[in-house]
């Protein structure tokens, strides 16, 4: 909303993890952040996103 009010593309590539409606777990007692799937979905996103600014600043050439 911010870059679009100023004129700016924008995106967001989000890693969602974990659902705090879950009835197994509703307070999220059992969450870990810090498992190996969080950080390879992190890892692929920051890719992901890395690999957009790089294309998209080609295309501006």
């Amino acid at each position: 909303m911010i870059a679009s009010l100023h004129g700016i593309k924008s995106g967001a590539i989000l890693a969602i993890d974990g659902n705090p409606l879950a009835k197994n777990d509703e307070e999220m007692s059992e969450y870990n952040p810090y498992r190996s799937v969080v950080k390879e979905t992190v890892d692929i996103a920051l890719k992901i996103a890395l690999d957009a600014l790089i294309s998209g600043h080609a295309s501006l050439k």
